[in-house]
């Protein structure tokens, strides 16, 4: 089509036929949509050759860039280390680009499979390289990493001091029958951080895995199996970060089951660690533990010697001499600290005035337990209301809710301070078991109070005259004042409207009464005199009347209180039990005993100490729990409580616990002294034998318990009865034993021992005599193999004889309360058959050039700390000595302390063939001499390098 612009109307008419045409319009059409996308298609792949193009170039400068920062920190490494490889710190700068296109640089180090690799990667981790450094030493530490935007970048070589490792096993028991456990402990053993990988072979074909120590992986228990006696060797290995490495062995004794070997010792001592730097402390460590099996020949014949004068019983004591306090030893007592459970919550005052008054009152409906008990014999503690102004103010509560079963406090306050308030309830009712709770109600109201008065009065003719006054209580009234007074004295009864007397006054001119929540309706007064002239009674009645009242805010909960609870039993039937509360000075604190002979009544503890014995006629028994609340909002208290009971009941509590701890085939008699001289101290001889030895310990418990105080100390007689019934019906080949109770000294004697005559009534002149005795006859017992065990109970005791008739000073116990006496008994008859070692001396003598540091002594039975020590100055250096009296199976000694030198080298730390253990072991006929190990630290100055990269 041809258009020319003569004229525009033709031009357009022809086009429009042409556009009219079909056979046009399509392929113009086509050919634009196929232009349009073949550009869009030679533009899209333009752009995206150019980004393959230019990221591929950046790419792989990129990667020859990382391979150059590699290259040139890892010569850079090389180069340092061996120009400097003695000490020093030396710094290089590190050149890298700050970007290579839009790729940030970061250089590190990893540990892959145990070998270093420098680690060179662009910041989001998408390249990297690796960089060997198999060539630098093991104890060549790297850390550290650079940033290519960081403005400085370094590469540090220093030198730092390196402790290699110490390993240190100990195990126990060492000494043990097939099929049992021994635990392996690697916990002393110490590397340059702390930090180690351990593995045990237990010299019987098992090993552990490789293990790192931490808290659960901090003993490791085996099981070892044999048929014959077998010694294996177990060894610890470790290792520490670098990988170096050092063990430690020990010898595992196996027995099989049918053998029964006899206790011993086992003595181990050890440095830790076994390296240290110039001037820096090690700890020496010595264990010794006893080792081994209670042994089938072990059988005991054992008879308790039991003091049953008249000082061992408050019942005679109170009789004779009218001393109700004497004869009681303390059985438990209990301290600590406690603090109220206190429910807080607030409200807010927004009125004020001379009449707005607002009122909180908490309560309970519940009556259970010890909380029926408080409601039951009217008190009515058992809530405590707190309630603080705005200014921290404390008003405590002003009334009384006794509305059963709503039992509580109230607080009301006039014209308030306008804020916030805060309301503390506190529950002074002990939780008998953790469930127990009360549920607690709080509501504060808002009310406005007017006053009405009423006044009148009543004249009382001559002689006997009553008169009465009536007057109504609307339900509006919150609170009712009587008054009534007269120039001459009479008598006044207030009658509620339910006929109930709520005051009768007596015989006085003036009478006031008031009341919170009055029962609405009529009241009367009866107002009489019995004698005397006329005289009239004045009456004057206030009624605060309450209106607009308003609940402002409510809860309800669960409250659970915060009592302590102590616990004890009394196993027998005892004479008394007496229990002392100190004072806790916090107001209010409130106890509850609760056992036999004993009401659950609460007993105010705060202003003084309190003393509570059981009923008369009841032998206190069983299970004993006391309950301390403490009720101050804003105070703990620290309370202590001490429980008593008779002397000779603990005796028998602990002759019955010794009696329990013995076996089936143990044989045990039962000697009781005193004295009856001239019939004064009651029915008992001297002394008497109550059991012959025998396997029925129910018997000998039976006679145990019948036992009562009366009478002198007839301390030597006892003795020859004792002695003579194991002489005549002992067990050869047994342990004879006699187990000796006083509280007094001995002051009675009547009879012959090696061939002399001991005689003394009982009076003061003649007591050094009846200890004569009582040492001659102990004498004797001795002399014929007789271990003789005493036991001094109480402070009036004679603790110089008895130390004098035990078998020796590791037999004699002081006791000064009764859990210390049943303590004692037990741990007799424990040492009778589980005594592995005794008179056990440990020497350690430690060179001149090593110094000791006496405050770090620490010298540990089991848990418990012992401080038993002695530091001597020798000629060959300082020794440090201490004696144990016995070590039974399965006791474990464990001591350490410190030391240092200045010297470097191989120094050891102690003198040879000096420092020793000596000890007479089971069945403690001859004694036997160890010599302990001279162990050594390494003390140098060597050092490794580091490299770090910053």
């Amino acid at each position: 089509m041809n258009c020319k612009f003569s004229g525009r109307k033709i031009c357009m008419e022809s086009l429009n036929g042409f556009l009219e045409d079909e056979k046009g319009v399509s392929p113009l059409l086509e050919y634009l949509m196929l232009v349009t996308i073949a550009s869009v298609f030679v533009l899209l792949l333009g752009l995206y050759l150019n980004s393959v193009f230019a990221d591929s170039v950046t790419k792989t400068v990129l990667e020859n860039q990382l391979s150059d920062v590699g290259a040139e920190i890892s010569a850079q490494m090389v180069d340092m280390y061996l120009l400097y490889p003695s000490d020093g710190q030396f710094s290089a700068k590190i050149y890298m680009p700050e970007k290579v296109g839009d790729y940030e640089i970061i250089s590190t180090f990893e540990n892959i499979g145990g070998k270093p690799y420098l680690v060179i990667q662009s910041e989001t981790g998408e390249i990297k390289k690796y960089v060997g450094l198999g060539n630098l030493p093991l104890d060549f530490s790297l850390n550290g990493s650079t940033h290519s935007m960081q403005e400085d970048k370094n590469i540090t070589y220093s030198t730092e001091n390196y402790i290699y490792p110490t390993a240190i096993i100990i195990a126990g028991p060492t000494l043990i029958k097939s099929g049992m456990q021994v635990e392996f402990d690697p916990r002393f053993s110490k590397t340059d951080d702390g930090y180690f990988e351990y593995q045990i072979d237990f010299g019987d074909g098992n090993v552990t895995p490789r293990l790192v120590y931490d808290d659960f992986n901090d003993t490791v228990l085996h099981t070892y199996y044999t048929s014959s006696e077998t010694n294996y060797t177990a060894t610890l290995q470790i290792w520490d970060r670098l990988g170096y490495t050092a063990n430690d062995s020990i010898r595992i004794h196996v027995m099989p089951n049918t053998s029964t070997p006899n206790p011993e010792m086992f003595i181990d001592k050890f440095v830790s660690p076994g390296y240290a730097n110039l001037g820096d402390p090690v700890t020496i460590h010595i264990f010794m533990r006893g080792e081994g099996f209670r042994t089938a020949p072990r059988y005991l014949d054992v008879v308790h010697v039991i003091d049953v004068s008249g000082s061992m019983s408050p019942d005679y004591m109170d009789y004779y001499f009218n001393d109700r306090d004497y004869g009681y030893t303390p059985y438990h007592t209990f301290s600590g600290t406690l603090g109220p459970e206190v429910w807080e919550d607030t409200f807010e005052v927004n009125q004020t005035g001379s009449d707005v008054v607002y009122e909180v009152v908490a309560y309970t409906n519940d009556t259970y337990g010890s909380v029926n008990h408080w409601y039951s014999s009217s008190y009515y503690d058992s809530i405590q209301l707190y309630v603080e102004g705005p200014t921290g103010s404390v008003g405590n509560s002003n009334g009384i809710i006794n509305s059963p079963p709503m039992y509580g406090k109230r607080f009301t306050v006039t014209n308030p301070q306008i804020g916030n308030w805060t309301i503390k309830v506190i529950g002074l009712f002990p939780d008998e078991s953790p469930y127990d709770r009360t549920d607690l109600h709080v509501r504060v109201y808002r009310y406005n109070l007017s006053t009405q008065y009423e006044t009148g009065s009543v004249t009382l003719g001559w002689g006997y005259d009553v008169e009465n006054y009536y007057f109504n209580v609307g339900s509006d009234v919150s609170k009712l004042t009587i008054k009534t007074s007269s120039n001459k004295k009479y008598y006044l009864r207030i009658y509620n409207p339910s006929g109930g007397i709520v005051y009768n006054g007596g015989y006085s001119t003036l009478h006031l009464w008031s009341t919170d929540d009055p029962e609405d309706g009529t009241w009367r007064l009866r107002i009489y005199k019995y004698w005397g002239g006329s005289r009239t009674v004045n009456i004057n009645i206030t009624k605060q009347n309450q209106t607009n009242t308003q609940l402002i805010k409510t809860w309800d909960t669960d409250y659970y209180s915060s009592s302590q609870k102590l616990e004890f039993n009394l196993s027998i039937p005892c004479e008394d039990l007496k229990i002392t509360f100190d004072s806790t000075a916090v107001s209010p604190t409130y106890a509850w005993i609760n056992g036999l002979g004993f009401t659950l009544d609460p007993i105010d503890i705060s202003s003084s100490q309190q003393e509570v014995r059981a009923s008369d006629s009841v032998d206190p028994q069983g299970d004993y729990k006391i309950y301390i609340v403490d009720g101050y909002s804003e105070s703990n208290i620290n309370y202590n409580v001490e429980t008593r009971i008779g002397k000779l009941d603990a005796a028998k509590i602990s002759g019955l616990s010794f009696n329990g701890v013995l076996a089936n085939n143990d044989s045990v008699g039962l000697v009781e002294f005193s004295s009856n001289y001239n019939g004064y101290f009651g029915t008992h001889s001297i002394a008497q034998l109550d059991n012959y030895l025998t396997s029925d310990k129910t018997m000998v418990n039976g006679s145990i318990l019948a036992l009562f105080g009366a009478g002198g100390t007839g301390m030597g007689e006892g003795i020859k009865l004792a002695y003579n019934e194991l002489k005549t019906n002992g067990t050869p080949g047994r342990i004879h034993a006699i187990v000796l109770l006083s509280d007094g000294e001995a002051n009675i004697a009547d009879g012959w021992c090696g061939g002399n005559y001991y005689y003394c009534d009982g009076s003061s002149s003649c007591v050094d005599e009846a200890k004569d005795y009582a040492r001659c006859w102990a004498s004797m017992a001795k002399a014929d193999n007789i271990t003789i065990y005493t036991v001094a109970l109480g402070d009036a005791a004679d603790p110089n004889l008895m130390e004098e008739l035990a078998s020796g000073t590791d037999y004699f116990y002081p006791a000064d309360r009764a859990d210390e006496l049943i303590n004692a008994y037990i741990q007799i008859a424990t040492e009778l058959r589980e005594k592995a070692a005794e008179n056990i001396t440990v020497t350690d003598v430690i060179p001149p050039n090593v110094e000791l540091d006496p405050s770090s002594i620490e010298i540990k039975l089991g848990s418990g700390l012992v401080n038993n020590f002695q530091i001597i100055d020798t000629p060959n250096g300082t020794a440090l000595q201490w004696e144990i009296p016995q070590i039974n199976i399965s006791d474990i000694w464990h001591v350490s302390f410190r030391v240092t030198s200045n010297t470097t080298g191989l120094i050891g730390l102690d003198v040879p063939d000096v420092s020793n253990v000596t000890y007479t072991p089971y069945p403690f006929s001859s004694t036997k001499i160890y010599y302990l190990p001279n162990e050594t630290v390494i003390y140098s100055t060597g050092q490794r390098a580091s490299m770090t990269l910053g």
